[in-house]
């Protein structure tokens, strides 16, 4: 597995998990 891929599509996961919250109204 290429690790930039790897890397690149943990980061973006992460922040979509952090930013999940904020963008969506229902406060889970």
């Amino acid at each position: 597995m290429d690790r930039r891929s790897f890397i690149k599509k943990t980061s973006i996961t992460t922040a979509g998990v952090i930013a999940a919250p904020f963008i969506l109204p229902s406060g889970r």
